[in-house]
């Protein structure tokens, strides 16, 4: 199991809402929130496998931006 965590551009439930059918659809997706009180508001995920690339893109295509935090 990894964590993914990525900053967003997420700034309110409707914003993480536009994403959560997408995101709940991916079963290697075990666990995902979006932390809306931090001024990054970062969303974490826990998954069995790298899925950035996906992940960047369901995000963008919603409107939002993302960027994966490292480390």
């Amino acid at each position: 199991m990894i964590t993914l965590k990525f900053k967003s551009s997420f700034k309110c439930n409707g914003c993480v809402n536009s994403v959560r059918t997408q995101l709940d659809a991916i079963p290697s997706i075990k666990e995902w929130n979006v932390d809306l009180e931090s001024t990054d508001r970062v969303l974490t995920l826990s998954c069995e496998e790298d899925i950035t690339a996906q992940i960047k893109s369901i995000v963008e295509n919603a409107g939002h931006t993302i960027s994966k935090i490292e480390g």
